[in-house]
């Protein structure tokens, strides 16, 4: 990511639309924070659409006995996978605690622009987004279901999909 320094590239723009904006100092911390978690971004993006498979049909697959190069290690494989994104979650966590710091203003007022609270409130929701991805995942994978898949709307959990739950998650009065 290039910026100029004390101009919020546009991707930021949003952040800081009609409150106070970045500090030179916010935005070179978040450019350092992108620059570190890219590639965490795409190593976690499997857990966006799924495992192709749970672990019992990878043992099937590995159970076959034929010349088929991809049955043999699907189990190991997908295994490693997940085992590897619990990793690469505490790693963005790190990041995320060390955005938190860099972003404290170290002179008097608030700890942060406006917009860099927005940012962090936005990582902060991806991560805990991605976390409850990847928790779903590990439990299908392991047991073969993980229950009901809230929606997820905006970075907060909506619950329209499961008969006897309102929007805002109470239960509907009436019994059922």
């Amino acid at each position: 990511m290039t910026s100029t320094i004390g101009v919020a590239p546009e991707h930021l723009a949003h952040y800081a639309y009609e409150v106070e904006p970045f500090t030179a100092n916010e935005l070179a911390a978040i450019e350092r924070y992108e620059d570190a978690t890219g590639v965490l971004h795409d190593c976690l993006a499997w857990a966006e659409y799924g495992l192709d498979r749970t672990r019992e049909e990878a043992e099937q697959l590995d159970a076959r006995d034929d010349d088929d190069p991809t049955t043999g290690h699907v189990v190991e494989v997908e295994r490693a996978n997940i085992l590897a994104s619990f990793d690469w979650l505490s790693e963005w966590y790190e990041r995320l605690d060390s955005l938190k710091s860099a972003l404290r203003n170290p002179h008097a007022g608030p700890a942060h622009s406006q917009a860099a609270e927005r940012y962090l409130k936005s990582q902060c929701n991806d991560f805990f987004r991605m976390l409850n991805l990847v928790r779903r995942e590990a439990c299908r994978w392991e047991f073969g279901t993980a229950g009901p898949r809230p929606e997820v709307d905006a970075g907060a959990v909506t619950f329209g999909d499961i008969p006897g739950i309102e929007l805002d998650g109470t239960a509907v009065g009436e019994s059922r």
